[in-house]
């Protein structure tokens, strides 16, 4: 046989009312978000990541990365531009903060882009991702290219 907890009457009133103010809250904040950054109902908002550098957080489209390369407790993040940017955060932080399909992680030292792949030398397990750039990848190459697919 179970028992019933009993709520004194205003105690379930005073919770209702806290629940309805809430729910209150949550649309107003809602309705003003959408207002403030104007977001039509078919748009959605660009991927990407929030990173630190120079006292400043800086949003990186996920489109922009060539490579993310692991260098001890940091990584070196390199941009499509040219230019690189060190952060003090893991491989494993980038991973998960940068979990679109095109972005792999090949070894335990590199994420890729892999549209930005112009060609893959086989002997050396090495991924060529523009002249200056390259990555190593712990896998043979069929293995590779079937876990990219």
């Amino acid at each position: 046989m179970e028992t019933i907890k009993m709520v004194p009457l205003n105690d379930y009133v005073g919770m209702r009312l806290e629940i309805e103010r809430l729910n209150e809250l949550v649309e107003d904040l809602t309705q003003k978000l959408k207002s403030t950054i104007n977001i039509s109902p078919g748009m959605c908002l660009e991927k990407g990541v929030l990173v630190y550098a120079n006292g400043l957080n800086k949003f990186i489209k996920h489109e922009h990365i060539i490579m993310i390369k692991a260098e001890s407790n940091y990584s070196i993040i390199y941009f499509e531009n040219g230019n690189a940017m060190l952060t003090s955060k893991t491989l494993k932080h980038w991973e998960k903060k940068c979990s679109v399909d095109y972005l792999k992680r090949v070894h335990k030292s590199y994420i890729i882009n892999i549209n930005r792949i112009q060609a893959f030398e086989p002997k050396t397990k090495t991924i060529i991702l523009d002249e200056s750039l390259k990555a190593h990848s712990s896998r043979p190459f069929k293995r590779m290219v079937e876990s990219l697919s």
